[in-house]
């Protein structure tokens, strides 16, 4: 089952809980795509995707500095979970395809 697709996930972060859009593409082991969350549109660096998990970074830019955030995660079918961790903490996520 390829990771190839759109997901809307949530996350109960510490500031509460947070809706995002993943597009996610896959070419090989590289994991691609962006992270629509809180308004701004955010690119997918470093993806790499295996059999059953993903992992990839992203960068938040904010008034206080950009916030770099490290994801690691699992799917099946249409089910994404895992991790979110930043310098926030870590924050558990989970999402369903879309399209």
């Amino acid at each position: 089952m390829a990771l190839d697709g759109t997901y809307k996930v949530v996350a109960n972060s510490p500031m509460g809980m947070t809706e995002a859009v993943f597009h996610f593409k896959t070419e090989g082991t590289t994991l691609t795509g962006t992270n629509e969350v809180m308004g701004q549109t955010l690119v997918i660096q470093n993806g790499k995707v295996s059999e059953d998990s993903f992992d990839f970074t992203e960068k938040m830019e904010s008034p206080m500095g950009a916030t770099e955030f490290t994801f690691k995660g699992t799917y099946t079918a249409d089910k994404i979970s895992g991790t979110m961790h930043s310098s926030m903490g870590t924050t558990p996520f989970e999402g369903t395809r879309v399209s």
